[in-house]
């Protein structure tokens, strides 16, 4: 996990330290207005991970680390699903494993809320190779790939995701 940052508020620029009130967490503020940007994402739990029963684990990281669920499904991926879900790896090597993988078993899929949720989860997940994982994050704690989140808001499919978790 990497550290938190602090910057100094402009309030008081004497006698700080980072105890006190004058310093504040760096956090995705719209540095125009006072209000946070409050993004969704989404977070697939796999069949590893569900089968193992670590989803409660990440699930209470997830909502200790400022996330909303406003959305969850747990569910299992029949192969035209998950041929679908995982499209853009389509052609490439390892597709094949991929959706044999996560059609194992059952997996849970979340939409969740905060502010800067994109970056935030993925600062908190970690690297995609647990081998090269932050001390703290969840790729690093459990030493496997068993989350899958969402890049960045362009890949953020919301109809693929509401077809998810309704379906």
């Amino acid at each position: 996990m990497s550290p938190i940052h602090l910057r100094r508020s402009p309030r008081s620029w004497r006698s700080c330290s980072p105890e006190s009130s004058c310093f504040s967490r760096v956090s995705p503020y719209n540095e125009r207005e006072s209000e946070a940007v409050v993004e969704k994402t989404f977070i697939m739990i796999k069949p590893e991970a569900v089968k193992a029963k670590k989803q409660g684990e990440i699930i209470a990281r997830l909502l200790k680390n400022g996330f909303e669920i406003t959305g969850m499904r747990q569910f299992s991926f029949d192969r035209e699903r998950a041929s679908r879900f995982y499209a853009m790896h389509e052609g490439k090597p390892f597709f094949e494993d991929l959706v044999e993988y996560i059609t194992s078993g059952e997996v849970i899929g979340m939409e969740l809320e905060s502010a800067g949720a994109i970056k935030a989860l993925r600062r908190l997940v970690g690297a995609t190779n647990p081998a090269e994982a932050e001390i703290g994050t969840i790729r690093f704690v459990y030493g496997t790939c068993l989350l899958y989140t969402s890049p960045s808001p362009r890949d953020l499919r919301p109809d693929l995701v509401c077809r998810l978790l309704l379906e």
